[in-house]
């Protein structure tokens, strides 16, 4: 690559910048990059074959979702307000050709660890070319594929910062079901979706009921011969949003893209729509009076509308029993009629094991079964850093993790001791009622800001202080004592083994978008390289010698004199500027005479 140094041929890699996945936060944080600082010096790996990570993996019947844009290369032209799978990861692709960012990334590439090398004051990544060749294949190779890997698969890569931007949802739970070995149909996750199977006349079952199972159920129930679903707790299932102009039954609904294109303001003003409706559900899930009192109206109005839309003998099945907010909400885009399907089923009856042609349950029962499709959720923990990562006095983020008693970050994105390194979707980084995009670019911008140093080779390290990240933890901590979702009767994935939600972000997402937008210099430990500090301290003698020389100069001058001065200053501000810019050009010029002048007496 033009702008990767590669120095002999054993030599690492090297960019100023490298980045861990090529998912929109990937593709967000090369584009801040170049705009920024208008540099092509960067790469990024990306595991997978292409571009687009979650919305490249997540590729399963009926996937959508509301509007997701780039605020730095926005979409107007989009043909509905959830937009779907297949035109989200289009136009994905479209800004990463647009910004010329697809020639920086590596494709098939696994990131195996990640260690600080202090000497060098950089990063140096461990990577791994992946030789998985079967089309639909997302998973791990296998051991003979691994073993199989040649000294030229494996290779370093050295970088000033390193943001990993893998998403917070990245590995799929694993069946521990007993007998899904023995099997003899087709088994996959829904973020595996195995597209060779073709469905039709088929007996389906779908393991979970969460938002995947929400958009899979009503998308393939028309064309099997039966689906049957397991759930193991009921779901707030909520009416998608949708504004009149999105309305298919509208006069002008074929128009469109040509309104939304060519009105002035008519597109932003959507988006502000939406954004202002999700921040007000944010309200609820406080435990407030009038967060308790919004939420018992909300429900109130979502069991009327469930009741509704769903058939009566499943009510006991449907309708959840705990506060609105514990568990993410799942949007109804057909959903509830399609439990009025006569080859729909919907029990609650647990799993005991799968047999050869069928699943078997507590109670005894068998449902036959053709393709089976787990919506079952994901790996716990920390998925945004799926790899070993060593930070100074070879300390892992585990032990770190450890040390200070848990999962946990500043400002979601940063940890003491990891000097250079930033995560775009870390630890309460996830948002429960808005996009999770926007979340990333903020901490991506702050991510760019405190970095302009090492950017600028003005320093050579900045670091969170133990004391801003142990403060910001113990604030998110305090933060969710105020929500719904620390509460005994919520359990959910947003939990970690010790009760602690390490998961969702405890405040609004205008909150956010302030608090990463106004940091405090004193919370960062900047390492400046020698010139640098020089530099500076010139710059600072400098001005001081001016500030001194003008307040002698006013003692030898008769009274009214600086008055007078100002008056005319003011009248003429060019004139200011000029003898500004004049001053600051002799300064600078003669101190590097003068490091001239002590560089050349050093030598002598």
């Amino acid at each position: 690559m033009s702008n990767t140094e590669k120095i002999g041929a054993n030599a690492p890699e090297f960019s100023k910048l490298l980045i861990i996945g090529a998912g929109m936060s990937g593709i967000s944080t090369a584009a801040y990059y170049k705009r920024r600082y208008g540099d092509d010096d960067y790469v990024i790996y990306e595991r997978q074959k292409k571009l687009g990570g979650t919305w490249w993996m997540n590729n399963y019947p009926g996937g959508a979702t509301l509007l997701y844009s780039f605020s730095f290369y926005p979409k107007y032209d989009w043909s509905k307000f959830f937009a779907s799978q297949p035109e989200l990861l289009e136009y994905v692709n479209d800004t990463a050709v647009k910004l010329g960012i697809t020639s920086r990334i590596r494709f098939s590439t696994d990131v195996e660890a990640c260690e600080w090398i202090e000497e060098a004051k950089r990063w140096r990544v461990h990577l791994r070319r992946r030789r998985v060749d079967k089309p639909w294949a997302l998973d791990e190779p296998t051991q003979e594929e691994d073993a199989q890997l040649e000294e030229a698969d494996r290779w370093v890569h050295e970088c000033l910062v390193l943001i990993s931007c893998v998403g917070a949802l990245r590995e799929p739970k694993d069946c521990n079901i007993p007998g899904h070995g023995n099997f003899q149909g087709t088994l996959f996750h829904s973020a595996r979706w195995d597209h060779r199977v073709d469905l039709r006349g088929k007996d389906v079952i779908v393991v979970g009921n969460g938002c995947s199972a929400a958009q899979i159920v009503p998308t393939i129930t028309p064309i099997t011969k039966s689906t049957t679903q397991f759930m193991r707790s009921a779901q707030w299932i909520i009416p998608r949003p949708s504004p009149p102009l999105f309305d298919d039954n509208t006069a002008f609904a074929k128009y469109r893209r040509y309104i939304l294109c060519w009105i002035p303001g008519l597109n932003l003003s959507l988006r502000l729509w939406a954004f202002m409706v999700n921040e007000a559900v944010f309200l609820m899930f406080r435990k407030t009076k009038f967060g308790n009192y919004l939420r018992a109206a909300k429900e109130k109005e979502l069991l009327e509308y469930m009741r509704a839309g769903c058939p009566e003998k499943y009510y006991d099945l449907v309708l959840p029993k705990y506060p609105l907010g514990c568990k993410r909400r799942v949007l109804n885009d057909g959903y509830l009629s399609n439990l009025h399907r006569d080859n729909m089923l919907l029990t609650n009856d647990p799993i005991s094991h799968i047999e050869e042609n069928a699943v078997v349950t507590a109670s005894g029962k068998k449902y036959h079964a053709d393709v089976i499709v787990m919506c079952d959720g994901y790996k716990p923990g920390l998925s945004a850093i799926p790899f070993r990562l060593t930070g100074k006095n070879g300390q892992t983020l585990e032990e770190h993790f450890e040390a200070l008693g848990g999962v946990g970050a500043y400002k979601t994105c940063a940890f003491n001791g990891f000097p250079n390194f930033f995560v775009t979707c870390g630890p309460n980084s996830v948002t429960g009622h808005t996009s999770l995009l926007i979340a990333s670019e903020v901490v991506t911008d702050l991510a760019m800001k405190v970095a302009k140093p090492v950017f600028k080779g003005q320093a050579e390290e900045v670091e969170v202080t133990r004391k801003a990240e142990m403060e910001y933890r113990k604030f998110i901590d305090d933060g969710h004592k105020q929500t719904v979702w620390q509460t005994n009767f919520c359990t959910s994935w947003y939990m970690d083994k010790h009760g602690r939600n390490t998961s969702l972000y405890p405040y609004s997402q205008t909150h956010m978008v302030l608090d990463c937008m106004f940091y405090s210099q004193k919370d960062w430990n900047i390492r400046y390289t020698p010139k640098a500090l020089c530099r500076s301290r010139m710059v600072k003698i400098a001005c001081l010698s001016i500030l001194l020389g003008l307040a002698f100069q006013g003692m030898r001058q008769p009274k009214g004199y600086f008055g007078e001065l100002w008056g005319r200053a003011l009248r003429s501000l060019s004139s200011v500027s000029q003898i500004l810019t004049q001053c600051a050009s002799s300064v600078l010029s003669q101190g590097a005479l003068f490091v001239r002048g002590l560089a050349g007496s050093r030598a002598n």
